[in-house]
């Protein structure tokens, strides 16, 4: 019996005292303990999946684990009940130490040291895995003790166990549940499986003993998963089983780009806007077409798929082989600066329609032409004389392009490449007239925004390789413009005849809208066009810049851009996004109105001459269908086409109708100008014939048309050096004029023949000059001449 003297009551007393202060000392450290950060200390994995959800690339984290963040939400139960079965089946009970587990675990460890028991439970092991503890030694144990204390205390259980799942090691260096249900299983955390959930909730414990990758790992942990889950089957193959080394590297290039765009972002899971099935077509087609034409030098090429609805890349191809140096396989194709050759040529022509220079049938003139010290050539160096604009622009003619920018204006073309977002730009002068002809270098997607431009009916957006929905952008062209050069750019086949890409285009219920380049020294050979609601551009070329007489856009680039549209129409359909109004009947055609952001388009569908491109006349042979913008598209009353009266002994034009002696028969008129160009390309007309010696100069100057003065213009002010006094007058004139004369202030200058330029030594004054014809007609300019200071 204890005998309660005062000094043993005071240490009784004393002894409780130090316990309860104790307690509320460890109280109020619990409470006011600092919440410490579970998922956010440690860096992760980003990962780029395809539109529909595959995995294209698991990045390593900065500590060269993988490990992708998942959220709870985001992980099956399948998961979270197995691993708390086996890892901590009082999870939810305990305050983040179980006392009961803790106390069998002295007990059998350093008691009776039967077996070694951890009694860690899923709390402590955050402890653990969050603060790289050594829980093996009895001051580690009790510090992880602590900080599972710490970790209840500011964390619900859902938030523990979410640590948990994203910090485990799961075999190798592969590090949370994200990271482990891709590479072993290539499928997001919320698609495992029991029996696949079971198995990886087993991993963590001795991850490097159950690496499921390994034969000896696979079968170690499945036979600790099948007592984990009881009566149920765990049936799984290892043969399913992937390991790292499988990890998908799909559209490298596409990838790193987008890699690089987010270094500086936290890492994250991303879904791209890539259609996986798309990609892999386009990279089988074109490893396909290189192995065919490797004989011919052909080696590398690269090429695009843009979906211009959505402005979503849906395939990207870098480079025919990311990892052959000989070709410099790393280098991405689709963001190198290159010379477009000639496929910025449609939208030269757009602009050009745009600013009412011409319409689709509008004659140009492929002829020598000089524009002050540039004088381009085609690239068959011949010119087609008078060509109609449709027709140059699909047999890529150089001179008619030229020309047109040459007078484009507000916006010039060097300003629309600037308003489309067209980098590196130089300065207008440096390019010159050659931009054209591909004197500036783009990237294969700043191009593809300019064909998805065409599509979109003038409206310019930026390229998107994320599956967002912002389609914000700035119509730099009218969409009755583009609407019209979309049509022009798919005559390309029908102008083309007897080709090998003939042969490609034909027999296809779709429409194809596309053009075809090469650059100078065959460097870069391009085909690139629109199709259903796709953008395709293709590139066929070196990296290092050397040059290739097979580099040609139409036989190089044009054979692989049919054969991925093929491919793809082969496996999905493709119907055309935007009608044709100009192949329907004209009934139909009126009632088939285009809209454009909710307006009609300002397109209508008119006869012209076939020809000559003007309205026709009654005399006209032939007519065709042309779209035309009101108020904008410069179209004319033809002329050429006329009926004359011819004697019937001398076949020679007769000036005072008679049908007793004379017949009447169609014949052209074309003016001097044009006249000449179909002589120089060896095109013969149908002329008329000569007057009748008995026609005077007053019956001539009735009938037909007067000339035109050409240079210079009308209403000008001409300052001319002191000693390069010399003005050049010019003319167009009618079909049988073989003769100009030239007056200035009614004096006589002199003449020339018709197709002829007259040099003028002309003095400081104000002029009315006068250009007569042969045949009477006459035309007249009023413009001042000056000195240059």
């Amino acid at each position: 019996m204890i005998k309660l003297t005062p000094s043993f009551t005071r240490m009784v007393f004393y002894g409780f005292a130090l316990l309860g202060l104790s307690v509320l000392v460890g109280f109020i450290l619990y409470w006011l303990s600092p919440k410490p950060e579970l998922i956010k200390h440690t860096s992760y994995s980003s990962a780029y999946f395809s539109r529909s959800g595959e995995l294209l690339r698991l990045t390593l984290a900065n500590d060269e684990r993988f490990r992708l963040y998942t959220p709870l939400q985001a992980i099956t139960q399948n998961v979270q009940q197995a691993t708390i079965i086996y890892e901590d089946k009082y999870f939810y009970q305990h305050p983040g130490v179980n006392i009961a587990a803790l106390a069998r675990a002295i007990n059998d460890t350093y008691i009776k040291r039967t077996r070694r028991i951890g009694a860690s439970t899923l709390t402590m092991q955050v402890a653990r895995l969050r603060f790289n503890m050594n829980s093996r030694s009895i001051v580690g144990k009790i510090q992880q003790m602590l900080r599972a204390l710490q970790i209840e205390r500011h964390y619900s259980k859902a938030q523990i166990l979410q640590a948990y799942l994203n910090l485990a090691p799961y075999g190798a260096n592969i590090e949370g549940i994200g990271a482990a249900s891709w590479i072993y299983f290539n499928k997001p955390a919320h698609a495992l499986t029991q029996p696949e959930a079971t198995l990886l909730a087993v991993i963590p414990q001795n991850p490097n003993k159950r690496n499921i990758a390994t034969h000896t790992g696979f079968n170690a942990a499945l036979k600790i998963a099948r007592r984990v889950n009881g009566d149920k089957p765990l049936i799984i193959d290892y043969v399913n089983i992937q390991s790292i080394k499988n990890l998908p590297f799909v559209a490298p290039h596409f990838i790193n780009r987008l890699i690089l765009q987010h270094r500086y972002k936290p890492a994250q899971s991303y879904t791209t806007s890539l259609n996986l099935p798309l990609q892999k077509l386009v990279r089988q087609q074109a490893q396909q077409y290189i192995t065919r034409h490797k004989h011919s030098g052909i080696n590398n090429t690269a090429a695009l798929l843009l979906n211009f609805n959505t402005m979503h890349i849906e395939a990207e191809l870098g480079s025919v082989d990311f990892f052959n140096r000989s070709i410099h396989g790393q280098v991405n194709g689709t963001r190198a600066k290159r010379s477009p050759g000639s496929t910025l040529k449609p939208f030269i022509y757009a602009g050009a329609i745009d600013q009412g220079l011409i319409h689709p049938y509008s004659l140009l003139k492929d002829a020598p032409q000089r524009f002050g010290a540039y004088t381009p050539e085609n690239y068959d160096q011949q010119f087609m004389g008078p060509v109609l604009a449709t027709h140059a622009l699909a047999l890529s003619r150089n001179v008619p392009a030229v020309s047109l920018q040459a007078q484009l204006t507000a916006p010039t073309f060097h300003q629309l490449l600037l308003n489309a977002s067209i980098s590196q730009l130089r300065s207008p002068e440096f390019y010159g007239l050659a931009l054209a002809l591909g004197g500036v270098e783009v990237t294969m997607h700043e191009l593809a925004g300019l064909y998805a431009m065409l599509g979109n009916l003038g409206l310019h957006q930026k390229t998107r390789s994320l599956l967002t929905s912002d389609k914000k952008g700035t119509q730099l062209i009218s969409p009755e413009a583009a609407y019209i050069a979309l049509n022009m750019l798919k005559s390309t086949a029908k102008v083309n005849q007897n080709t090998p890409l003939q042969k490609l285009y034909q027999a296809k219920p779709y429409d194809v809208y596309w053009k075809t380049g090469t650059s100078f020294a065959f460097r870069d050979a391009w085909a690139v066009g629109i199709f259903g609601h796709y953008v395709l551009a293709v590139w066929v070329g070196n990296f290092d810049g050397e040059g290739n007489p097979n580099f040609v856009g139409r036989a190089a680039a044009g054979p692989l851009f049919f054969n991925i549209i093929q491919a793809i129409a082969n496996e999905q359909p493709i119907r055309n996004y935007w009608p044709d109004i100009t192949t329907v009947p004209p009934k139909a055609a009126t009632k088939l109105r285009l809209t454009h952001q909710g307006k009609p388009l300002n397109l209508r569908l008119i006869d012209v001459c076939k020809d000559t491109g003007e309205l026709p006349n009654q005399h006209c042979p032939t007519l065709r269908k042309s779209l035309f913008i009101p108020g904008k598209s410069p179209i004319k009353s033809g002329n050429i086409y006329r009926k004359i009266w011819l004697d019937k002994k001398t076949g020679l034009r007769a000036c005072n109708p008679n049908p007793k002696t004379q017949t009447q028969r169609v014949f052209e008129f074309w003016p001097s100008d044009l006249l000449q160009l179909f002589n120089q390309a060896g095109i013969q007309r149908k002329l008329p014939p000569a007057f009748m010696p008995e026609c005077t100069l007053d019956d001539t100057a009735s009938s037909g048309l007067a000339p035109r003065i050409t240079s210079p213009s009308n209403q000008l002010t001409y300052a001319l050096q002191k000693n390069h006094n010399t003005l050049a007058l010019k003319a167009t004139a009618d079909t049988n004029v073989a003769q100009l004369y030239w007056f200035a202030n009614q004096q006589y200058l002199g003449s020339q023949a018709a197709d002829q330029t007259f040099f003028w030594s002309a003095t400081v004054g104000t002029y009315t000059l006068k250009v007569v014809d042969d045949h009477g007609r006459s035309a007249s300019i009023e413009i001042i001449i000056t000195l240059a200071q």
